[in-house]
């Protein structure tokens, strides 16, 4: 299923965008996308150098302002993996990787499609072992950490019932070079199917299969 996907590209250019911004159809799978960087954070910083030119550099006011921003947008940025039964916010989710070391964010978005090999879906339910699953998402970002120029990653993944269009799970994954995000989001992704103790069970007019493995 994944190889067959053709993700959508896009630059995020400001906050509060929305889902439908993301997707063209429910045939797909998921969608991946760049976040940049939160466009309040770069206002402050730009104001505040404009308050000071040609001044020869930041004033102590200006300075602290500046250092209050990124010291914010480091606190946001930490690694995180969560189960839930609420429906998830890509944007919110994506904002929480953004550290400023780091160029972009890449954000995985799985959701649930309409129709599978063939078969109609009319919805999807997860379930987890949640202790293992939890450990698990940990392992793998650690994992991801050694084998890719990363800086921070976060993994939130829904469990219950889920309608057409719903969004599964969320993996972004913040780097100084957006290469390497994008190839530790694919990993993640890949890995956690085969690794995390989640289940599906896909619902069709006609019945019902539990899946392993596959988002």
């Amino acid at each position: 299923m994944y190889r067959k996907l053709e993700p959508k590209l896009l630059t995020i250019l400001r906050e509060g965008y929305t889902k439908n911004m993301f997707r063209g159809d429910l045939l797909c799978g998921l969608t991946v996308g760049i976040v940049a960087l939160p466009l309040e954070i770069a206002a402050r910083i730009t104001a505040s150098k404009e308050q000071t030119q040609g001044s020869g550099g930041l004033s102590q006011c200006a300075e602290a302002s500046r250092e209050k921003s990124i010291q914010g947008l480091s606190k946001m940025a930490t690694d995180f993996f969560e189960l839930t039964t609420d429906p998830l916010d890509i944007g919110e989710i994506a904002r929480r990787v953004v550290p400023p070391e780091c160029g972009a964010t890449v954000t995985l978005d799985g959701y649930v499609r309409q129709f599978t090999k063939g078969r109609e879906t009319q919805h999807l339910f997860y379930e987890a072992y949640e202790p293992m699953a939890i450990k698990e998402m940990e392992k793998l970002i650690k994992a991801s950490k050694e084998q890719f120029e990363i800086s921070h990653t976060g993994i939130v993944h829904r469990l219950g019932r889920l309608e057409i269009g719903e969004t599964s799970v969320v993996i972004s994954v913040a780097a100084p070079h957006r290469k390497a995000a994008f190839a530790a989001c694919e990993w993640l992704i890949r890995e956690l199917k085969r690794t995390v103790p989640i289940w599906k069970k896909e619902v069709y007019a006609d019945g019902e299969v539990w899946v392993e493995g596959d988002l």
